[in-house]
C-alpha cells in the first residue's frame, strides 16, 4: 500500500531562508522485495534526498527546478534497482529519509514522499538491457599499458544534466574517449550499459554551498558514511573527505569560477589528489578562471605540493547545445585528460593521477620527449641538463610557453617547440608546458616535469590561497 510523508518546509525554513535540512523516517512492516518512492516536490531550486536502512545509504535522487520529481527503485536484485540505488535485502524496519533542499526566493516550497513497499518486483522504467554495475571491477580489452584519453566530469539527467546515459556514451565515442567518470551531483549513478568502446567508471560530485568537489572512482555513496548536512560547515567537509579516504580520489572543480569557487579554508592540501585546471572551455566564465586555476597551481607547485592537475567538461548539455554567448557546443570530453596507466582500469588510473602522469587538451595529445628517456609528466629528472621537447596533435599552428617554477621563459610558436632546461644539483625545479592558440586561449598544459625535491610548507587551502594572493 503506498503511504505518504508531507514535509513540513514553511516552518523549518523560518529557521534558515537559503535552505532546509530534513530528516524523517518511515516503517517498513514486512520483508519485501521492492520498495518504490517518489520525491514530489514544487517551487524549490534544489533538493538531494538520501534514503537510508540502519545507516547504509540505500538510494538517492536530486531533484531541480526543472526536475521536481523523482521515483526510485530499491530492490533486493540489482536488475530491479534504480541507477542510484544499492541493492540488497529489504528488512522490515524503520527507514530514515534526509533531505537536503533549496527553495525558491518567491512562493512557498512544497516538499512530499510517497513510499510503497511492493511483495513483488516491478521492471523498472529507467532500466537498461544489460547494464552492470561500474563500482565493480571488471574485465576490458583495452588493456595494457598506454596514455588513455577520459573525461573526469560528467552529469547525466540523473542530477541537472541534459544527457541519458545512452548519449553520454554516444557522445564520448564521438569525442573518441577512452573512459569518463560519472560524477553527477551528490548521487552515485552506479548502473551504466556495458560498452566496448568506451568504459564508465563511478564517481560523485559533492555539490556544497562554499565549493565543488569529486571523489573519483568511487565505490560507494560519498554519504554512506556521512550527513548532507555535513556539506555546510568547514567540520562537516572534512568528515566527508576523511570518511571517503579510500573510496577514490578527491579532486577540487572549477576552484576558481564564480559562484562554485572552493571556499573551504581547512581542506588539507594532503588530502587532495588532483586540481581541475580547465572546466568547460567554452563556458564564458571559464577562461578566466582557467587562468587563475593555472596560476594557483604554479604556487602549489613551487611550494612544493605535487597536486596533480586534470580537466573536466562539466558537460551538461545535449550536444548541439551551447551557453549563451558561446561560440562552441559544450561536450563531453572538451577537454580530454590523457592518463598513462599500466591499464584501463579504476586502480590503474588512480596511480597515474597519484604520479601525475597527466596532459590535459582541448585539441589533440601534447606528446613530448626528454633527451630520449622514457619519461612521463609528473616524473623526476634523471639529469639537470637536456632538451624538453613537444608536439601537439592539433592543425593549427600553436604557441608553446616554458613555464618553469611559475615564469614563462620561453615561447615558440609553430608546430612542434624545444626547451633546454639547465637544473643545478641540489636545487628544486619544475617545468611543464602550456600550449594556447595564435589568440593565446588555452589549449592545453602537461603536467610537471621535476628536479630534486622540497617538503611543503602549506597546510591548507586557506594557506595556499593566502600565499597565492602575495
Amino acid at each position: 500500500m503506498k503511504k505518504t510523508l508531507i514535509i513540513p518546509v514553511v516552518s523549518e525554513m523560518e529557521k534558515n531562508r537559503d535552505y532546509l535540512i530534513h530528516k524523517t523516517t518511515f516503517q517498513v512492516e514486512a520483508e519485501c522485495e521492492q520498495l518504490a518512492i517518489t520525491f514530489d516536490s514544487k517551487n524549490i531550486r534544489w533538493a538531494t534526498c538520501n534514503v537510508h536502512q540502519e545507516n547504509n545509504l540505500r538510494g538517492q535522487a536530486v531533484l531541480t527546478a526543472k526536475k521536481e520529481t523523482e521515483t526510485i527503485l530499491i530492490g533486493t536484485d540489482h536488475r530491479f534497482v534504480s541507477a542510484t540505488s544499492i541493492p540488497g535485502p529489504i528488512s522490515p524496519g524503520l527507514w530514515e529519509v534526509e533531505i537536503e533542499m533549496k527553495p525558491h526566493e518567491t512562493g512557498a516550497a512544497e516538499m512530499a514522499i510517497h513510499y510503497e513497499p511492493r511483495e513483488k518486483v516491478r521492471v523498472v522504467p529507467d532500466g537498461i538491457t544489460g547494464e552492470c554495475a561500474i563500482h565493480l571491477t571488471r574485465p576490458n580489452d583495452k588493456m595494457g599499458p598506454g596514455w588513455y584519453k577520459g573525461d573526469f566530469h560528467t552529469h547525466t539527467v540523473y542530477s541537472d544534466g541534459s544527457m541519458t546515459r545512452e548519449q553520454n556514451l554516444a557522445s564520448a565515442k564521438c569525442q573518441q574517449l577512452d573512459f569518463f567518470v560519472a560524477t553527477d551531483h551528490n548521487i552515485l549513478t552506479g548502473y551504466w550499459p556495458h560498452d566496448e568502446a568506451v568504459t564508465v567508471f563511478p564517481g560523485s560530485e559533492m555539490t556544497a554551498p562554499n565549493g565543488h568537489a569529486n571523489f573519483l572512482f568511487a565505490k560507494e555513496p560519498i554519504f554512506n558514511h556521512c550527513r548532507l548536512e555535513d556539506m555546510y560547515s568547514e567540520d562537516g567537509v572534512n568528515r566527508i573527505i576523511e570518511s571517503n579516504r579510500e573510496n577514490g580520489l578527491f579532486s577540487i572543480n572549477h576552484p576558481f569560477l564564480t559562484p562554485w569557487a572552493w571556499l573551504f579554508k581547512d581542506t588539507k592540501l594532503a588530502a587532495v589528489a588532483a586540481i581541475e585546471l580547465c572546466n568547460d572551455p567554452t563556458y564564458p566564465d571559464n577562461e578566466l578562471a582557467t587562468e587563475e586555476a593555472l596560476s594557483f597551481w604554479s604556487s602549489l607547485l613551487n611550494d612544493g605540493n605535487r597536486i596533480t592537475g586534470i580537466g573536466g567538461s562539466d558537460s551538461h548539455l545535449l550536444p548541439d547545445e551551447t551557453y549563451p554567448e558561446a561560440t562552441e557546443p559544450s561536450l563531453i570530453g572538451d577537454p580530454g585528460t590523457y592518463i598513462y596507466a599500466s591499464s584501463l582500469t579504476a586502480e590503474a588510473l588512480q596511480e597515474g593521477i597519484k604520479a601525475g602522469h597527466a596532459i590535459i587538451s582541448r585539441d589533440g595529445f601534447i606528446a613530448y620527449q626528454v633527451n630520449g628517456e622514457t619519461l612521463f609528466p609528473g616524473d623526476t629528472l634523471a639529469n639537470g641538463s637536456g632538451l624538453l621537447e613537444v608536439t601537439c596533435e592539433r592543425d593549427r599552428v600553436s604557441k608553446y610557453q616554458w613555464v618553469v617554477d611559475g615564469h614563462i621563459v620561453q615561447e615558440d610558436i609553430g608546430k612542434k617547440a624545444g626547451y633546454a632546461y639547465h637544473f643545478p644539483e641540489g636545487e628544486y625545479h619544475w617545468v611543464r608546458v602550456d600550449v594556447r592558440d595564435e589568440a593565446n586561449h588555452f589549449i592545453g598544459t602537461t603536467n610537471p616535469f621535476y628536479w630534486g625535491e622540497k617538503q611543503p610548507t602549506l597546510d591548507t587551502w586557506g594557506e595556499a590561497i593566502d600565499k597565492w594572493e602575495q
